[in-house]
């Protein structure tokens, strides 16, 4: 699995070595309310009309239907950002190792103020895990069509990112499997229209 190089969030070293080597980090946060304004500075518009804001808020958000049910989320904010690979939220959990919430490749590099198309990178499909309560809770589903992309400005200090994903399929959870999220995608597919939005707390950018 690749190493986390620009990961932001609060978990032990412990859990965290189980996914990929504990390292050096960013303090994460998180808090209520809504709006997008926050921190020293205002964030730009939003990328998606119907999108939450995060921005100086919770650190992330799911907002949605998934398969005729609603979908609302607040994942714990961690998260990494690579070149063309933005990884976050804490998904499944055993309680001493995760698997993110969500992971979005998209086909080049990350533009700030410009949504991309959601995409496979070698056989490993963007993917969505559902959090207990849904009634397809537990598992991950491969992403299909979404569009995901950075603001143009985040609050000083902060980098907003939001997405909406349109289409899904059924995949294969990972536990007690060879086969990581986003490999296998065979299963049928899950009618969506999900916002989401993170922020992560630093304004790197790669």
């Amino acid at each position: 699995m690749r190493a986390l190089k620009n990961w932001v969030g609060v978990l032990s070293c412990a859990a965290l070595s189980a996914l990929a080597g504990c390292g050096s980090s960013d303090s994460g946060a998180s808090g209520g309310g809504a709006g997008i304004g926050g921190g020293n500075g205002e964030a730009s518009a939003p990328l998606f009309g119907n999108a939450p804001a995060c921005a100086g808020t919770t650190s992330m958000q799911l907002r949605g239907t998934l398969d005729g049910t609603a979908l609302v989320d607040d994942p714990f904010g961690v998260s990494n950002l690579e070149y063309s690979d933005l990884q976050a939220g804490e998904g499944y959990s055993d309680g001493v190792s995760f698997g993110w919430a969500l992971e979005a490749f998209v086909a080049q590099h990350w533009v700030k103020g410009e949504k991309q198309a959601m995409t496979e990178v070698n056989g490993h499909h963007s993917y969505l895990w559902v959090p207990s309560g849904h009634p397809l809770q537990d598992t991950y589903l491969c992403i299909t069509s979404g569009e995901v992309g950075p603001l143009s400005q985040s609050p000083a200090g902060h980098l907003v990112f939001q997405w909406h994903i349109t289409g899904l399929t059924k995949g294969t959870m990972p536990v007690g499997s060879s086969n990581p999220p986003g490999t296998d995608c065979s299963g049928a597919p899950v009618t969506a229209d999900i916002y989401g939005c993170l922020d992560r707390y630093t304004d790197y950018f790669p």
